[in-house]
């Protein structure tokens, strides 16, 4: 998404952690230098997530954490489609497990209130995975362990407070638009990834509102996100699923550099030349957004080192977010 924006004109900067906002101005960060700059605009949206209301004191959120687990595929007959399994004292809450990739089953997800600071990297608890492997199991007739865990992942959905409830499966997800009176910045909290085109809408239509901006006509609505179309006949079936019609640009690498073919490691199908690839055009700055975000590998704990050390060699001038 962000660099379907960056083709049509967006400026996409990562690792810039916005400290304040003030009228017309947000003060940033650079995470990795340190360096502190600030960025000047008619109008603010915060669209930061959980950490909104670190930028708005009239922001109350309820966020709520949910989890996956990742297991061996063999472990639960190669299933390919989701295997549901419903929540008990739930109604209408499953639990669901999806194919992934490289041989793996992900498991998920939990939704239970999260209390303390967000970190950067969350990782599930051993009560979410108890949890995760208590539903799925009542389903299975090869009952799963803590023992098939291979790895897994966390994220974070900033619902918003409400006194009415202390279930986060009871709060909204519908999305609200709280506009600062200190700094008049708009910040749009809750939803979901689903109705992220929904969100966006309305955010920018009461931007355009508020501050008197001309509106031209939306060219989003059909638009396709980079790599959306007919890939070249030939591809890699695997860099097809994975990069669309990009998969013709990381093919060009092994094309110029045979090298770059070979996998990163022996049993993960990750190449040279898909670390180029998010290095050269998917914005990556640091080895963990190599592994953890471009291309998900890191997930797997037994494979995380191995990988880190090999995409150290291939792209040498990554830094690392513990540097930062």
């Amino acid at each position: 998404m962000a660099r379907t924006a960056a083709e049509r004109g967006a400026g996409v900067i990562t690792y810039a952690e916005a400290t304040d906002i003030e009228p017309t101005r947000v003060h940033i960060r650079d995470r990795l230098t340190g360096d502190e700059h600030t960025l000047r605009a008619r109008q603010i949206v915060n669209a930061t997530g959980v950490w909104s209301d670190t930028l708005s004191d009239e922001v109350e959120l309820a966020p709520s954490k949910g989890s996956h687990i990742l297991v061996p595929a063999a472990r639960l007959g190669d299933p390919q489609a989701a295997i549901t399994a419903p929540v008990p004292g739930h109604f209408g809450r499953y639990v669901f497990a999806v194919p992934w990739h490289n041989g793996l089953v992900m498991i998920g997800l939990t939704d239970d209130p999260h209390h303390g600071p967000i970190p950067d990297r969350a990782l599930p608890d051993e009560g979410e995975e108890a949890f995760l492997l208590d539903t799925i199991n009542a389903v299975l007739e090869d009952k799963l362990t803590t023992d098939d865990i291979v790895g897994g992942y966390a994220g974070f959905r900033p619902l918003i407070k409400s006194s009415d409830s202390t279930d986060s499966a009871d709060l909204s997800r519908r999305h609200a638009l709280l506009r600062d009176s200190r700094t008049g910045a708009l910040t749009i909290v809750g939803g979901k990834l689903t109705a992220y085109r929904r969100m966006a809408e309305d955010a920018v239509d009461d931007v355009i509102r508020v501050g008197g901006l001309r509106a031209g006509a939306c060219r989003t609505t059909e638009l396709g996100l980079v790599g959306k179309g007919t890939p070249a006949p030939g591809l890699p079936d695997r860099l097809v699923a994975v990069y669309g019609t990009d998969a013709a640009t990381v093919v060009a690498y092994g094309d110029a550099d045979p090298s770059f073919n070979e996998p990163v490691r022996e049993g993960i199908p990750l190449t040279g030349a898909e670390v180029r690839f998010a290095v050269d055009h998917e914005l990556a700055v640091t080895i963990e957004d190599v592994i953890d975000r471009r291309t998900r590998w890191g997930l797997v704990d037994a494979d995380r080192a191995d990988l880190y050390d090999a995409v150290a060699r291939l792209a040498p001038e990554l830094t690392t977010e513990s540097r930062g």
